[in-house]
């Protein structure tokens, strides 16, 4: 039975004790694109963690579902991880034990204005902590493409090309994976999995947007009045013009090739 938490998982430093995960900090999502424990994620989901590592000591890992135990979490180890050229924000690497995937890459799959999404993670609102000690929740959510952001146009920061969501990526759910459902290949055929096109990165810098209108008083007078609000998307960074991409972490195999879904 495929279920969420198989393939998007956690990342968190922890203090392994017998390999079970007793969570210090989270600081992320991430997710598994084949059976061999290949994830991706936010590249500074990873820095995050390994500040956070090296200034406390512990292990940088995933929390994934022990096998037959779905209730409970395993810690797989990162042991090599590698970063997209710049400007990306996104992180490849490899866990210690054999993992889950239900993605295939979107690279074919057009991707317009309105058309919707979906997401799923584990933001920090989402942590219960109590004596007991703590549990992270995924929250999941659907939305549609506001707009698509070539390289270098109009953002603030440096980016790669940008799929623009009508929510917000808030702390925690950066590195989760963007994707499309119920699609169809080149023959018409269902797609059985999720068709992934990004990943989530962070929100657009809020904008303040003022609207002044002149109004006139009762006595005759005319004055002015400025409101505002403030603007927040997501920021996506879209994964398919790195279809070709070779991380060493992957032996030359390309990213596009190395999406391989088993469950």
């Amino acid at each position: 039975m495929r279920i969420l938490q198989h393939f998007i998982v956690p990342v968190l430093s922890v203090v392994p004790n017998d390999r079970t995960v007793l969570p210090s900090h989270y600081f992320g999502t991430a997710f598994f694109i084949n059976g061999d424990g290949v994830f991706l994620t936010a590249r500074h989901v990873i820095e995050e963690c390994e500040a956070e590592v090296a200034s406390r000591g512990g292990e940088c890992g995933l929390g994934v579902c022990k096998p037959g135990d779905d209730s409970s979490l395993f810690f797989g180890k990162v042991i090599v991880r590698e970063f997209a050229p710049p400007p990306y924000d996104i992180a490849i690497g490899i866990i210690d034990v054999p993992t889950r995937a239900a993605f295939v890459f979107g690279e074919t799959q057009k991707l317009l204005v309105w058309d919707d999404v979906y997401t799923a993670g584990y933001p920090i609102t989402a942590v219960h902590r109590d004596h007991g000690g703590s549990r992270i929740d995924a929250r999941g959510h659907k939305g549609y493409v506001l707009r698509k952001v070539p390289q270098g146009h109009l953002l603030i920061h440096p980016h790669p090309d940008v799929i623009e969501v009508n929510f917000s990526i808030t702390k925690g759910l950066s590195g989760a994976p963007v994707v499309q459902r119920d699609q169809r290949n080149v023959e018409g055929a269902s797609i059985d999995h999720f068709v992934l096109v990004g990943i989530c990165v962070n929100n657009e810098p809020a904008e303040i947007v003022d609207f002044r209108h002149t109004e006139v008083s009762e006595e005759g007078k005319e004055f002015s009045e400025t409101t505002s609000r403030i603007e927040e998307y997501g920021i996506v960074h879209d994964l398919r013009p790195l279809a070709d991409w070779k991380p060493a972490c992957l032996g030359g195999i390309t990213l596009r090739n190395a999406i391989v879904p088993n469950a």
